[in-house]
């Protein structure tokens, strides 16, 4: 891993230009009123608070994620004489890339993502919340966990979009390092304290932490004016309708005879 690290870091120094941003808008203003982009990124989620709904729904969601990489193991093994985590962290991998290329077919179905994110984090809080309860099935806890990681690969792509159509450009990564903070917080202290709760526990937790960002994602959903699929629908239907409207009618604006 190190060689190909190595290499790849060669090539992106060698290769890649650096990313000035853009001369216009937020960055022209930081060279007038003085102020720092982390002030500036401030006064944006002062001004737009369905973004820093936005940063936490998104640290609620990976900070359950990032537990989760710890606990998988601790919970599997006792479910299991001789665990072969590799094997199943391969699988761990291949449903989150089936995850991500069922991206384009929920949009296709579901609308925009900031529609069945609420969704999708209801269903990841089911996923890490049944293992939790005492005497689960250990088959049904592998299956939770396979179809958490297929969450997490529809995540990415579908949060990715509503992050680059509602946060500016200028102060994006501003914010997002901004909810780092939250996000790093809650991993931490959860992980911190594995000495004295249990695993059902912290599985608990990250079903909380899943719920509220689906609440909190219901939230961004009405703040942000975000249409429901069955409206979104029928617009292709509505234009098509006006368009042969007039074929339908002769010169005099009737209905041509039958």
């Amino acid at each position: 891993a190190i060689v190909f690290l190595t290499i790849g870091a060669g090539v992106i120094f060698a290769t890649w230009g650096e990313n000035k941003g853009d001369s216009s808008g937020i960055t022209a203003t930081l060279r007038t009123d003085g102020r720092s982009k982390v002030k500036v990124a401030l006064d944006t989620m002062t001004q737009d608070p369905k973004i820093a709904l936005l940063g936490m729904t998104q640290s609620f969601f990976e900070g359950a994620m990032y537990i989760f990489v710890f606990m998988w193991t601790p919970k599997m093994e006792p479910l299991f004489e001789n665990l072969p985590h590799g094997q199943v962290f391969g699988c761990f991998m291949a449903c989150m890339m089936i995850g991500s290329s069922l991206t384009k077919y929920m949009q296709q179905f579901r609308g925009l993502p900031a529609f069945y994110l609420r969704e999708l984090f209801a269903i990841g809080a089911v996923c890490l919340g049944l293992p939790a309860m005492g005497g689960t099935n250990k088959y049904v806890v592998v299956v939770c966990f396979f179809l958490f990681e297929i969450v997490c690969g529809i995540y990415w792509p579908s949060m990715g979009i509503v992050k680059s159509k509602y946060v500016p450009e200028e102060v994006r990564a501003t914010i997002y390092n901004i909810f780092r903070v939250p996000l790093n917080l809650i991993v931490v202290l959860v992980l911190a304290n594995l000495g004295t709760i249990s695993d059902d526990v912290v599985f608990c937790i990250c079903a909380f932490l899943l719920g509220g960002a689906a609440f909190m994602q219901h939230l961004f959903f009405q703040m942000a004016g975000v249409k429901e699929p069955r409206e979104d629908a029928m617009g292709p239907a509505a234009a098509a309708t006006e368009e042969l409207a007039p074929m339908t009618k002769d010169d005099g604006g009737e209905s041509p005879a039958k």
